[in-house]
């Protein structure tokens, strides 16, 4: 039998204690990574609240913006049920047209696509040819990426909490240590004990719904559903004239300075 107290177990017992430490330090670097994507995906879903909002905007009313989303083929909106436009509102500018109503058609258009757009870079950034090479590293964050470092995640907190566990280390570590284990008997420390502190030191696994991320459709391409817009347009203006000429004007005034 080797001698317990030999440096060659020193070394031994320092391996594992770096090795628990290096995969539970590997851990959280991984969760800091998933909440740092998660961060990101928060501000491209603002972005997409943002320009549904502005749709909603032009629509007028929620029950107006339910029945578009119908219209195209949207189905059930989700999180972008009941947004707002921002406040102030961005100018814009207003597409030529001889009548308002034309005006109105070709403005929910124009923002449909601008909202198309923003869900695409939201849920699948690879596929927006437009998006901004400046934010590189942020531009490939997207709903896939998150969703698979979350599962990637999940899956690490099983296996550290399966076969790296602060009882299954100290055990390992008690075998090995013969002034540890007389301690141990003399202190009366137990298994029990030792997995005492695997509820304390546990790792949760992280539910994608605490995760604070939105749920948007897959909206149709703008030009497949073209002609829908225009009919549906066509179809609500003459009950909303009013009041789309006016939010016309305020959109094409907004950002001007006043008095």
């Amino acid at each position: 039998m080797p001698e317990y107290d030999s440096p060659l177990t020193e070394e031994v017992l320092r391996d594992v204690a770096q090795t628990f430490f290096g995969t539970r330090k590997r851990l959280d670097d991984m969760i800091d990574i998933l909440e740092a994507f998660a961060r990101i995906l928060r501000k491209k879903a603002a972005l997409v609240q943002r320009q549904a909002g502005l749709l909603h905007y032009l629509l007028v009313t929620d029950t107006l913006a339910a029945r578009f989303y119908e219209a195209v083929g949207a189905g059930d909106p989700g999180d972008l049920s009941g947004c707002r436009p921002p406040d102030p509102l961005p100018p814009r500018q207003i597409p030529f047209a001889l009548s308002d109503r034309g005006r109105f058609v070709k403005m929910v258009f124009d923002q449909y696509g601008r909202l198309h757009r923003a869900c695409r870079e939201y849920q699948c950034s690879s596929a927006n040819p437009l998006a901004d090479v400046r934010r590189e590293e942020e531009a490939c964050v997207d709903a896939r990426l998150v969703k698979a470092v979350w599962e990637l995640v999940n899956q690490k907190i099983r296996e550290v909490n399966e076969e790296s566990s602060p009882s299954a280390v100290l055990q390992y570590a008690k075998g090995l240590d013969a002034r540890g284990e007389k301690q141990s008997r003399v202190a009366g420390a137990t298994v029990g004990e030792y997995a005492g502190m695997d509820q304390k030191y546990v790792y949760r696994p992280i539910a994608l719904d605490q995760m604070g991320l939105k749920q948007f459709p897959d909206l149709p391409k703008p030009e497949a559903c073209r002609p829908k817009i225009k009919r549906f347009c066509k179809s609500v203006y003459p009950q909303i004239r009013r009041e789309v000429g006016r939010r016309l004007r305020r959109l094409k005034t907004a950002g001007e300075p006043t008095g």
